[in-house]
């Protein structure tokens, strides 16, 4: 197994955004990459495929154009939500730091972005990570949670671990992140159901951790769930047996409208959704204003079967160029200060 490792990236607070005014927007987003690997062959994972000798022909080239590609989606998302400035960005399936060192090093957007990554356990290598704009907010603490998962008690499973990220956006807002990549639907939906149900578990005792120290605590959940929100295991998250307070799926209106993020075999799933505390919605401060699916027509497969699915990497073994096999998702946000706040920012 790889040594666990992380990496965080702070040029500083220094730069100062000013004091945000009321009624000013910003957004979040988690984006699926869709392995994102390098070229170099990792002996301690299976990405033995995803090299220039491996099946895929992973090359240097195909790599820096995916790269381009996931710096020209967020940028564009930028410029197309209008007045509204990015705060953080949820990924996964990227192979390690080195990977988002490059994106972040790319013209657009993300130039410069801050970055916290820790490596999974995963069998093949992939993890979340999280980048954020550093002139607007200011990691405090950050840590992995695992997500143990046994096989008939006997059998060791390795998943993704959550990334929980605090920190204070816009100089006063105390904010936390949690970023998953619950287990895939290998096997079949039934068969694998149990394991989302477990990381729903554990993603549950991740939120439950913070409210326990910050009872109003703003806790925004993104991912690739591996589920749609009427799932069980989203559902169990939400709203689970123990008391707890409840919480709000932003992601719900578009999955009842039929938008979904990826689809599989003619079918369209939400499984890319943006969670979050009541607080996000009830108390003064950065408040969620509006959740949606970015689908933009250059993200789309532009003719044959597939036809308006998320224009992809690979096809099978088939090199396409694209992007990902999932849309990303976003979540708009405004900043409503009550006026003592106000008075304060005077």
């Amino acid at each position: 197994m790889r040594k666990l490792l992380f990496t965080l990236f702070v040029l500083g607070f220094s730069i100062a955004m000013g004091q945000p005014k009321r009624d000013q927007k910003f957004w979040v987003g988690f984006y699926n990459l869709e392995n994102l690997f390098d070229t170099k062959n990792d002996t301690l994972v299976r990405d033995n495929d995803r090299t220039p000798k491996g099946k895929y022909r992973w090359a240097l080239s195909r790599l820096e154009t995916k790269l381009n590609n996931i710096s020209k989606v967020v940028t564009r998302i930028n410029l197309e939500l209008r007045e509204s400035e990015w705060l953080g960005l949820g990924v996964c399936e990227v192979e390690n730091v080195a990977l988002l060192e490059a994106l972040t090093a790319k013209n657009g957007l993300l130039k410069n972005a801050g970055i916290i990554h820790f490596d999974s356990p995963d069998l093949r290598g992939i993890d979340v990570g999280f980048l954020y704009n550093q002139p607007l907010f200011r990691p405090t603490h950050f840590q992995k949670f695992k997500i143990p998962l046994l096989q008939d008690r006997a059998e060791i499973i390795y998943t993704r671990d959550l990334l929980v990220v605090s920190g204070i956006a816009l100089e006063s807002e105390r904010i936390h992140f949690i970023i998953a990549h619950w287990p895939s639907r290998s096997g079949g939906e039934k068969r694998s159901e149990w394991r989302r149900k477990t990381a729903s578990y554990y993603t549950r005792r991740a939120i439950d951790s913070i409210a326990s120290r910050e009872p109003e605590a703003k806790i925004i959940v993104m991912g690739d769930f591996n589920d749609n929100p009427v799932s069980e295991s989203i559902l169990q998250l939400i709203n689970p047996k123990t008391g707890n307070d409840s919480l709000i799926n932003f992601s719900n209106t578009s999955y009842r409208k039929g938008i979904g993020s990826i689809a599989h075999r003619d079918k369209w799933h939400l499984f890319d959704q943006i969670i979050g505390t009541k607080s996000l919605i009830e108390k003064p401060g950065l408040q969620a204003l509006d959740f949606g699916v970015y689908t933009s027509k250059y993200l789309q497969t532009s003719r044959g079967r597939y036809r308006g699915y998320p224009f992809r990497t690979y096809a099978g073994l088939e090199y396409q160029g694209g992007y990902s096999d999932h849309f990303p998702v976003v979540l708009k946000l405004v900043f409503k200060p009550t006026e003592t706040m106000e008075y304060g920012l005077k």
